[in-house]
């Protein structure tokens, strides 16, 4: 399999799994590229309300390893980050608060993270896109995941 487009496919999940607004639980999606459909198609494997335990379980899935790629959305707050690059207290308590929807995806061939999605609630039509810079423990186990 020759190398991915990362920028290319992060964009076709993010449109592909843009139905799901289900703010209640975390969801994993396993997706496949469709030769005959020319398009990507999911399948969700597992929910959890815990994005971690979600991550941690995908394991015992036996089919998670027969996808091409594999997504996960989860909801939450987003604040604005002060001088030194950190919250100050909880996103959920911040005034300027706003409401996102993370998609991070990885791909099984390459064994590894493509990138993520950020959607906020104020602003569905301009995603911000990642392509594998980001930081932090959801990316950490997200990672560990693929490393198995």
């Amino acid at each position: 399999m020759e190398k991915i487009n990362k920028t290319a496919i992060l964009e076709q999940i993010n449109e592909v799994l843009k139905f799901d607004t289900d703010e209640t639980k975390a969801v994993a999606y396993g997706i496949s590229w469709s030769d005959e459909k020319e398009s990507l198609e999911c399948k969700v494997i597992s929910s959890h309300a815990d994005i971690y335990e979600l991550i941690e379980n995908l394991s015992g899935f036996s089919n998670v390893n027969s996808f091409d790629y594999l997504s996960i959305i989860t909801w939450g707050w987003a604040a604005p980050l002060d001088s030194n690059g950190n919250i100050d207290g909880a996103p959920s308590k911040h005034p300027q608060k706003r409401r996102v929807k993370l998609i991070i995806s990885g791909s099984n061939a390459e064994k590894g993270l493509i990138g993520s999605v950020l959607n906020f609630s104020d602003q569905p039509d301009e995603p911000v896109y990642d392509y594998g810079d980001a930081t932090g423990s959801l990316n950490d186990a997200f990672i560990d995941f693929f490393k198995g």
